[in-house]
Formats: C-alpha cells, structure tokens, sequence
C-alpha cells in the first residue's frame, strides 16, 4: 500500500499510461520550484548579496539607482558631474546593454505608485530583481501542459544556471548571465515542441516565454543572435523534413496537406511567429515607456539596443590583420570616419557603417574571417575548460549525448526525435557562434547551451519514446525510415557543398586580393592612395617588406608628401616614415620593430600602444576620453590609432587618420607614441604615457588637396 503512492509518481513521470490527478501533478510540481528556489536563496542570492558580487561594470546600475531615487525613471546620474542626468538613450548613444537598469527603472515606478513617493531602490534591489527572475522563470516551466519530467528538468537547468555555476558564471555575478539564461529558454522551447499536443493549450505559456526572451536581448544582446539562428534551424529543419517526405509520397497522398507531420511544421512555424512578436514588441513597449517618462514623442524615445555592427567589426582583430584592427573600443571609433565620413553615433551611423565594413571585409578577404574564428574557437576551448563543472561534466556529456541520440534514431527512428536533435544541435552552434565571431571571452551563451543540451535533451528523448505513440507523427515506421534516410543523406551532400563552396570561395578572393595588390604594385602609389584612401594601407600592409621598401621610396620622390628625419625622443622599436594627405584622410607609414608584449589574457590580443597625429605639434593628451557617460560624436577621438599587440614584428605599416575638409593646413604634423596604462575610475578614460615623438621635417606644397 505505502509503494502505491510512488509506482503512480513513476507512472507520471513516463506519462504514459495512468498518470497523477492533476492535484498531485501541480503539488509535485509546486514542491519542485519551491526546492529549486531555496537553493538558489539559500547558494546564490544570499552569497551574492552579501558579498555584493554583481560586477557593474560602467557604474550604470549604480547611476540608475542614484537617478530613479532621485525621481528620474530611466535616466541616469552622471558619475562625475553632480546633477547631470543623462535619459537611458543618451548614455553611450544607446548603445549597450540596459537590461538591469529599465528592471531597475520600473521597479522604482511601482515602489512609488505602490508605497510613496518615499520609496527608494538600493544596490540590493539588483540581487531581488535576480532572484525575482529566477522565480517567474521557475513557474514559467512548471506550465502543466508540459510533460512532468520535463517541467523538472527545466527548473534543474535554470537552477544550475543561476546559482551553481561557480562566480563569475552565475547567474548573480555579471549581465554577461543574460546570453546564458537566453540559452536555457531556448532550449526548454525546443525540448516541449513535440511532447505537447496543442498550441492553442500552450499559448500562456508561449507568450511567457517570449516575454522573458524578449527581456534577454537588454540583458545582453548575443541573446537575440542566439533566438533568430535557433528559430531558424528548427524551422528549416521540420519544413525539409516535411518537404521530403512530401516530395516522395506526394502521388499516393489525397490530401497531403492534412497530413499530421504537415500540422507539426505549421505548428511549429506559428510558434516562431509568437516568439518573434514578443522579440519585437519589447523595445516598442520599451521605447513607449521612455516617451511617456520623459514626456517626449514616440519617434524621440529609441530603445536602448547594444547593436552589432561594432562589435563585429572589431571581432576581425582577434589575430593580426592588414585593416589595424584590434580588441579596442576606441578602434572602431577611429576608424568610423575612415569607412563614412560624417556618420553619427546618434541615429546608430556607426553601427550600421561599421556592419556594412564588416560584410566588405568578409566577403572580400574570406580568409582573415576563417583565422579569427580558428584562433577564438582555440582559446574558447581553453576558456570554457577552466570552469570546472564545464571540464568535468558538461563537455564530456555533449558527445555521448548526441552519438546516444543518433544510435536511438537510428534504431528507433522517430521524426520527432531528429528534429529535437536538430534543434539542440543549432543552440549548440549559436551558442559556440557569438564568441567565435565576436570575443572568446563573451561564452555565457556557449555554457548555456551546454547546460540545457545536457538537462533537457535527454529528458526529451525520454518523453518522445515513452510518451508518444510508437508512430511517428502520423507516418509508419516504414515511411519514418524512408524519409530520414532522405534527409540524412540531403544533409550531408549539403554539407559537403556547402562547405567545398565556402573552400572555393576563400581561394578566389584571395587569389583576387593577390590580384588588386600585384595591380597597386604597378600603379603610381600617391595615385593610388588618392584613389582608395584608407584601403590602400590594407593592401600596403599585406606586402612584403622589400615591395613596401619600393612603395616608399617611390612615395619619398612625390609631391604633398611630409618626411620625418628623426624623433626628438627614439625608442629602438619606432619609426615614422613619412605621411601622405588624401581627401579627408592623412595616411602615415611607420617603422614597427621587434617588441615583445606580455600577454595580459583579460585584454589580449588588444593595444597596448597608440598612434596619435596632431597637426603643428607635439604636445599629445594622455588619455583617451571613454566615458559612456560623455560619448558623443564631438567627443570621440579621431586622431589616435591603436596598434595590434602582434604588430611589431620589424614591417613598416600603414596608419590612417580622418580629418576635415576645413581644417587648415600644418605647417607640419606631429606623431606620437603612447603606451596605455590603466583604465581610470570612474571616467573610464584609457590614461596614457608618451613614448616617443617625431615631428615631419618637410612641408608639403598642397599638403590637402
């Protein structure tokens, strides 16, 4: 009698045959969220909390605080200047993760609609806030039209995620968590395709889970990559399936299109469409919460959005490139005139300026894209290694997970359980994309996705094969077999060409680049440096030593060039050359040689050293302003160019800078030098030391044409 209880428990639990009154399905459920929150209360919130554990990085929760107590709702305080107040959209042009800072912001709105004016929000207010999310996110999954064992294992998940990962992982410690989180969500979606039967019955919970996914992408914007790349293969994936079985059966069927594998992929193309309403609709209802708090028109009140084009661009300069770019904010913001003269960071011109350089870049020289991703995916491995619940028992999960599932395919076909498998093969991948593409460091994502593959892909293929029926949504076993034999086979001759195609194309640009360089090298290069402007020290600096030897003397004997003889302080390792004006632009060849710098694995490879060009002197700021709290298009620095850690390596290189069409003439230029010291709190200004300066010692006769 006393077993009774638990062999009904164990039958639930297989939902398959006499399962639970639903009384003791929701108990068994509310006993799990409730477990699973008093160990995150008891392991991660109180811990964190009063260790103050949360990294906030650019002050912004601080300063969100320090304006919402001070009645201003999404704005925030400016760390140096007593007073000042900066809207959310002003701070960094927008441009950065502000999830944190509107859960801030609106907690402030209800606590003074709620309980006064008086009500003020603290630093602890982030670590409720956390908490608070682990707790909806909880409920979310233990929905009862998930399958039981399911709903556990989500929370597990979601509960590993926030509170045993070891710091700086967890979910308390930094808004890196966002991507990870993201993953979980992602992965719960696709866990509970097929193991529920009705999306009219499923729409509560569709709509709280796009409402947090929604959430996630200000949290942390490598969250919106990861939802469109894993919407995107399921989707692909159930309409090739569906397509092929289709395509083979199609004379036998009468009405094809009523056929339940069919039904599955419309159901699972509405399920996208909900989700990626809710993705969209976040920063509309966002940007109407920002016009209404500060009293300004729809089309004024922009939600904050961490945008990619910036982070893409500087994602090329992992390893040594022929562009100068390296792993410096300030990089990219050098460069922005370069690639479009005038574009503004307040409408976003940057991103969008530096998006379209990253797709030329890409599509023109292949091969630098293919280097960047083999290196990061090297140390991301190293990285993602050193976390000891990753090494011990994630990473060896993953592939016995995945060969177990593909032996169960095989032995047991079922669609439902390749396109499962397909599903958490596409988090995998979005997962590992972001720090592959962007910075190895940025991998929350990458454990997020290994943490729901190994919680709820197996619970999955459990619920499938002792849930369902034997057949396979709606096919015999025979066609089962017909069909994924077809898409296996459809897979990998698409594999093998998409990747024999992505093999040709490398080798043509680069034969191409070969091309346009032995073409510049025929070519007057003042002509040619008139013509292309910065992208002629792209092909400069991919040439020999000997070839760029000949290019400046040639340079040496042209008109509207300036000289450097010596530095009035030489260090061993530096050299200008000469300079060269174009529309707009001033170009200057330097001398790099041999210098040794000691890797620093929180910031390499990045710049340790700086270019500056200052028209008629020699006297160079040393600090780079890098303030979110002051970046404006008046306020970032033109005339300073960072150089690659693996630069200095005895090649002469080519630097260039923007200038305005209106700036007077020098009479000469001067370059510096500098080496960076340290970041100062809390301007957040790079400070700098000179090394070396030089001053030109020939004057141009038409030094700007």
């Amino acid at each position: 009698m006393q077993f009774s209880f638990l062999n009904r428990v164990g039958s639930a639990l297989q939902q398959k045959h006499n399962p639970l009154p639903l009384a003791v399905d929701f108990l068994i459920r509310l006993i799990t969220v409730v477990i699973a929150t008093g160990f995150v209360y008891l392991w991660g919130y109180l811990p964190a909390q009063r260790n103050n554990t949360h990294s906030d990085v650019l002050l912004i929760n601080a300063s969100t605080i320090a304006a919402a107590n001070a009645g201003k709702p999404f704005q925030m305080a400016h760390p140096e200047e007593e007073g000042r107040y900066l809207l959310f959209n002003e701070v960094a042009a927008g441009q950065y993760d502000a999830g944190l800072p509107i859960l801030l912001a609106f907690t402030s709105i209800a606590g003074d609609a709620l309980l006064g004016s008086d009500h003020n929000i603290s630093n602890n207010t982030v670590y409720h806030l956390l908490f608070g999310l682990f707790v909806v996110t909880a409920l979310l999954f233990a929905f009862p039209n998930i399958p039981l064992v399911l709903s556990i294992a989500s929370i597990v998940a979601l509960t590993f995620s926030m509170a045993a990962l070891p710091f700086p992982y967890d979910g308390f410690a930094i808004n890196y968590w966002g991507s990870n989180y993201a993953a979980i969500l992602l992965g719960v979606w696709i866990a509970t395709r097929f193991a529920t039967s009705s999306l009219r019955k499923e729409l509560p919970f569709l709509a709280g889970l796009g409402t947090l996914l929604s959430l996630t992408q200000f949290l942390r914007q490598e969250s919106l990559f990861m939802s469109y790349a894993v919407f995107f293969c399921l989707f692909v994936a159930t309409w090739t399936v569906a397509l092929i079985f289709l395509l083979r059966h199609l004379r036998s069927l009468e009405h094809p299109w009523r056929l339940p594998i069919i039904q599955v992929a419309k159901r699972i193309s509405l399920s996208v469409l909900i989700l990626l309403f809710f993705l969209q609709l976040g920063p509309q209802l966002l940007t109407l919460a920002f016009a209404a708090s500060w009293n300004r028109p729809f089309n004024e009140s922009q939600a904050t959005a961490h945008d990619n084009g910036h982070n893409l661009y500087l994602g090329l300069g992992y390893v040594l490139n022929p562009y100068n770019i390296a792993w410096r904010d300030n990089v990219s913001e050098a460069h922005l005139w370069l690639v479009d003269y005038g574009a503004s960071i307040s409408d976003g011109g940057n991103q969008r300026a530096m998006r379209g350089e990253w797709f030329r870049i890409t599509l023109a020289d292949p091969a630098t894209l293919v280097r960047n991703l083999a290196a990061k995916f090297l140390v991301l491995q190293h990285l993602i290694m050193k976390i000891s619940v990753v090494r011990w028992f994630l990473i060896p999960g993953i592939p016995l997970i995945m060969l177990a599932a593909i032996g169960l395919i095989t032995r047991r076909p079922r669609l439902d359980t390749f396109l499962t498998w397909m599903g958490f093969v596409g988090l995998l991948m979005a997962g590992a994309a972001t720090p592959m593409i962007i910075y190895p460091s940025y991998h929350f994502g990458y454990q997020g996705s290994l943490l729901a593959t190994i919680f709820l892909f197996p619970t999955a293929l459990w619920v499938l094969h002792r849930h369902l029926p034997e057949t396979s949504l709606g096919l015999s076993v025979r066609q089962t077999q017909q069909t994924l034999r077809m898409t296996w086979v459809f897979i990998l001759t698409q594999t093998l060409f998409l990747g024999a195609l992505v093999i040709l194309f490398v080798s043509v640009q680069e034969q191409r680049q070969q091309e346009e360089l032995d073409h510049l090298l025929n070519q007057n290069p003042r002509d040619a440096i008139e013509e292309h402007g910065y992208r002629f020290g792209h092909f400069f600096n991919r040439m020999t030593k000997e070839q760029q030897q000949n290019i400046i003397e040639q340079l040496q004997l042209a008109e509207a060039v300036w000289l450097f003889d010596s530095a009035e302080d030489p260090v061993p390792y530096f050299r200008p050359i000469l300079l060269v004006p174009s529309a707009q632009q001033v170009h200057l060849i330097v001398w790099l040689g041999d210098l040794h710098i000691t890797p620093d694995p929180g910031l390499l490879p990045a710049t340790a050293y700086f270019i500056r060009l200052c028209p008629d002197c020699t006297n160079y700021p040393l600090f780079i302003e890098n303030s979110p709290y002051d970046f404006r298009d008046e306020t970032i620095v033109r005339d300073v160019q960072g150089v690659h850690d693996n630069a200095w390596n005895d090649q002469y290189r080519m630097f260039s800078f923007a200038v305005s069409a209106e700036q007077p003439s020098p009479e000469a230029w001067g370059v510096g030098l500098q080496r960076l010291l340290y970041h100062e709190r809390p301007s957040f200004h790079l400070i700098l030391e000179n090394v070396s300066s030089s001053i030109s010692a020939y004057q141009a006769t038409n030094p700007l044409p």
